[in-house]
């Protein structure tokens, strides 16, 4: 038994290879296929990033992570 994360390689390798699941922020759009990267919203299913947003020009945009590694 393939367990995991060589399962995506062993499922590519047999021709059964599934997409990845998308999620999408129900508030500025943004999508990813990391579900870490969102939170449960207050709609049933509705996702929203979990870093929160900020306003700039009158669009939301994703807030970047306070405890992301700076480089």
């Amino acid at each position: 038994m393939v367990k995991g994360r060589n399962v995506q390689s062993f499922q590519e390798g047999a021709g059964t290879a599934q997409e990845a699941p998308s999620y999408c922020c129900a508030e500025c759009g943004y999508s990813s296929s990391n579900r870490r990267h969102f939170r449960s919203g207050g709609e049933e299913g509705a996702k929203t990033c979990s870093t929160g947003h900020y306003e700039k020009d009158g669009e939301l945009k994703r807030a970047i992570n306070p405890y992301a590694k700076r480089r």
